[in-house]
């Protein structure tokens, strides 16, 4: 009887050791993410921009740290290449890769050929590359018909969350 007190002193006090063990493991993986919403890296930074030799497209790369942020000092990163119409803004093709660290990020080299554009030399780690195909010189006209100023009107006055992708 007389060690009982001690034995359930010991049960909370271990209890409550436990509980803060945990709350610190997790506050160490969860406030990097914080501290990354807080700063905007989450969202896509414009890293470089080219148009395609005739004038038709524009390709868009970004960047933005991959979620959840676990790391303090440099996290992982997703590089976005996008291929636009340049007249109607809208998006022709588009490619994500993950670089492991935001160091390895270098700015990219871009290529035309006549039928698609590659991203290259963007990840100093790896050697990734991204290509995007399209149809240089193919007519943007819209024909009778074919919905082409309904879903540009949709895409461009619709609600915000429905053509974001952030």
């Amino acid at each position: 009887m007389r060690w009982t007190w001690f034995i359930t002193l010991m049960k909370r006090t271990l209890g409550i050791i436990g509980c803060l063990a945990f709350v610190t493991m997790a506050l160490l993986f969860v406030i990097p993410t914080f501290v990354v919403v807080f700063n905007g890296g989450f969202r896509w930074q414009s890293v470089t921009s080219a148009a395609s030799p005739d004038g038709a497209f524009e390709l868009i790369v970004t960047k933005r740290i991959a979620f959840p942020a676990n790391e303090w000092v440099d996290p992982s990163v997703i590089v976005r290449a996008e291929l636009r119409d340049k007249v109607t803004r809208r998006v022709l093709a588009s490619e994500q890769k993950r670089l492991v660290e935001d160091s390895d990020f270098n700015t990219p080299l871009i290529q035309w050929s006549s039928d698609e554009v590659r991203v290259i030399s963007f990840d100093r780690r790896k050697d990734q590359s991204m290509t995007l195909k399209h149809q240089l010189g193919k007519s943007r006209q819209p024909t009778l018909g074919s919905g082409f100023s309904s879903a540009l009107r949709f895409a461009s006055f619709g609600p915000a969350w429905l053509w974001s992708d952030c």
